[in-house]
């Protein structure tokens, strides 16, 4: 049996078979949308994602799922001009799939929707927990990127969106191809630029920028990636607070404090 690290749940692998166990109510219920959605999902994007069931044993919430093969694409580095076009190309397409899809085809699923109330709720936990322990110069100007996201999200594009579109869920071959995307526990409705920005803080302004041979328009929503990069910073640092994990706090704390 394999042990895998994970913020929200603790990870097993038996075999081929991926056992996820969620720590706390807000991981239950993204494994629970998750089982729900994916069935939806299958035929509507052009990657392989997780067949999962749940079982429930009085109070607990285990999640199953066979292994997709490949492994996590931590980087893309030293890899070669022409793979970094080929796996930017790949994930393009699936990311358009996905963004495009049309909220019929899952309406009648209950999604999160990360909308101005989101916001303004997640701007008020970080205010108590986690801006206090800032720098007032480097709480200022988060809490005026926020402020300043808020007036300008009806202005922006929604669609479906992963919501945590990272390297540790972009699964591939070890050579040319992405073999899967994993972990929907985030997924709901919100500016696709979020997306971009988690390949963004994984794999840079350049490999993002190839995604636009597959999905046109993709640089656009680069200029907002700086401020997400720092959003999943401060997420990190708000998580750590309210779940008491203090290195998950520290974590986020020690970025923000370098780039805010």
């Amino acid at each position: 049996m394999k042990l895998i690290d994970s913020q929200n749940s603790d990870v097993a692998i038996l075999g081929n078979i991926v056992i996820r166990r969620p720590r706390h109510i807000e991981a239950i219920a993204g494994v629970r949308r998750e089982s729900t959605v994916l069935p939806r999902l299958r035929d509507l994007v052009v990657l392989p994602i997780p067949e999962m069931q749940l079982v429930e044993i009085g109070d607990e919430v285990i999640a199953l799922h066979q292994q997709l093969p490949g492994e996590s694409l931590w980087s893309v580095e030293n890899l070669p001009d022409l793979t970094q076009e080929g796996l930017a190309a790949q994930l393009g397409s699936f990311l358009k799939s996905l963004h495009d899809i049309e909220p019929i085809s899952v309406s009648a699923l209950e999604l999160p929707h990360i909308d101005q109330s989101w916001w303004r709720n997640f701007r008020e936990r970080a205010e108590q927990l986690v801006f206090p322990e800032l720098a007032s110069t480097n709480a200022e100007a988060l809490r005026s990127q926020i402020e300043s996201h808020i007036e300008e999200l009806p202005n922006l594009p929604c669609t479906l969106r992963h919501g945590d579109f990272g390297s540790s869920n972009i699964l591939w071959d070890g050579e040319k191809t992405i073999t899967g995307i994993i972990d929907f526990a985030s997924l709901g409705w919100g500016e696709p630029g979020w997306d971009i920005a988690g390949l963004y803080a994984s794999y840079g302004s350049p490999f993002v920028e190839r995604l636009a041979s597959t999905y046109p328009g993709v640089k656009s929503f680069l200029e907002r990636a700086p401020f997400y990069r720092l959003m999943f910073a401060l997420m990190d640092a708000v998580f750590g607070a309210e779940h008491s994990d203090q290195k998950i706090f520290n974590c986020g704390l020690t970025t923000l404090n370098l780039v805010a």
